[in-house]
Order: structure tokens, then sequence, then C-alpha cells
């Protein structure tokens, strides 16, 4: 199976299997990743935490994180100030870690969505259903090849994204802002496009710091933060808002799910 393939088989998988957790989000406020709390971790039984705030260390800077052996600034590892959806990242990984914090593996449609209702209200956030359907209907959709309805422009950036096979988190960082660089420099690109592949590449940031912390195999972190990307642009794709629930759905419905069976 090829790689991009594979990334859409668990997309597809969670957007039938958790068809009512998706909600869209309208807020005026983030609590980001600090208040997301610890992650359960379904395989081990141990509490964990996607959050920055379990890559501080002791020997490292008061502003800096710790990973993978070495002291690192936010800019290297995690944020893009550069990007203007960068808060997309930071609110994705608080759902999902308000998520796989207060559900059982394999947990049924009902559970998850009482789960991100309460998260959303929690941080002042509504529902609008009418949309939510509009992107179930489009993962749904697009099962076969997730890239089936993306312009050649989107793609490019798509293709860039799902040949990282780097298991450093600094150099994944690294190569997905050169990425961000190029998208925000591209003229033939149109303002949703463009907003939805910066969305898209701040969920896979953030995604890729966050998993880290779960200790997943190269190849299972690789995995999940190329969920989150493609849940992230797939949502975006279809306005406002679409990109942090589509891939929280993504990555946080596959740790539960499949991951966790």
């Amino acid at each position: 199976m090829t790689p991009q393939k594979d990334i859409f088989k668990i997309v597809g998988l969670v957007a039938v299997v958790a068809i009512a957790g998706i909600f869209i989000y309208k807020s005026s406020s983030n609590r980001g990743l600090e208040q997301a709390g610890k992650a359960y971790n379904p395989t081990t039984k141990t509490q964990i935490s996607i959050e920055p705030s379990a890559f501080k260390n002791a020997s490292c800077g008061s502003a800096q994180y710790y990973v993978d052996g070495k002291c690192y600034d936010a800019s290297s590892v995690l944020s893009n100030s550069k990007n203007t959806y960068d808060n997309t990242g930071a609110t994705h990984n608080a759902i999902v870690s308000y998520m796989i914090s207060n559900l059982p593996k394999n947990a049924t449609n009902q559970q998850m969505e009482d789960s991100v209702l309460a998260y959303m209200k929690s941080a002042g956030m509504t529902a609008d259903k009418a949309f939510v359907e509009k992107i179930i209907q489009q993962l749904n959709a697009s099962k076969t090849n997730p890239s089936a309805s993306f312009s050649s422009g989107v793609k490019k950036y798509y293709d860039k994204m799902t040949a990282i096979k780097s298991a450093s988190v600094a150099e994944t960082f690294s190569q997905i802002a050169r990425i961000e660089s190029e998208i925000m420099s591209d003229r033939s690109l149109t303002a949703a496009e463009k907003g939805a592949l910066l969305e898209s590449t701040s969920v896979a940031r953030y995604s890729n710091l966050g998993w880290a912390g779960t200790n997943p195999t190269p190849e299972l972190k690789l995995k999940l933060w190329q969920v989150d990307m493609l849940g992230g642009l797939l949502g975006g794709l279809l306005g406002p808002g679409g990109a942090v629930i589509s891939a929280a759905i993504a990555s946080g419905g596959f740790w539960l799910g499949e991951h966790s069976s």
C-alpha cells in the first residue's frame, strides 16, 4: 500500500466510525495546549501528555523544549510566527488531548460527541452541524483517492508534505517550515487554497511535536502527524475552521481506535 493510500485509509476509517464527534468551532478564545491535561495511552494504560509542557526540562531554558535529547527554542520545534494560522495547530492538539484523556479505547460515537462538545463548551466554542455533515461527506467521498479533489497547486504541496520521512522532530519541523515559506510566496494559489494549506501545515507542526511525547515508533509518529495534516487540509478546503476539528478527529480517533486495538 502506498503511503498516501495508507494515510487516507486511517482518515476514511475514522470519518465513518467517529462521525458524531466532528464539530466545527467558532471561537474567540484559545485555551491552547496548556489546558488540555494529560492524555490517556490506551496501549500502556499510563498517563501521557502531548502538550509543550511535557517537553520542559530543568537543563533547558524556561522557554525551551527538550526534544530528542536536546534543548530547542519553540521556533525550532513547534511554532512558526510567519504563519498567520499558527493557532490552528495549538487548538488541534488541545482538542485531541482532551478527547484521549477522557475517552476509553474504541470509544462509541456518543462518547466522542460528548467529549468534543464538553471541550468546546469549556473553550467558548459553538457547533455548526450542517458544516460538519459537509466535512464528513468530503471525507467519505475521498476515501479511495485522498488528493482527487485537490487542485494541482494544492496537490503539489500535499505531495511534498507526504514525502517527508524524517523521524527527528526538529528536522521534520524544518522541512514543514520550508514548505510553509513556499506556500506563503506562491502567487498561483487562491486565498482559500493558501489558507487551507497553512492551516494543515500548522496542524502538522504541532502534531509532530505533540505525538513525540507518546513514545511512538518512528513509523507511527510519522503516520499520526501526516493523518493530522491530511485531515486538516480536507477540512480546511471546505471553509474557515474546518481544518482543526477534521484533523483532531483523524488522529484522535485513530489513537483510540485502530492504534489501540
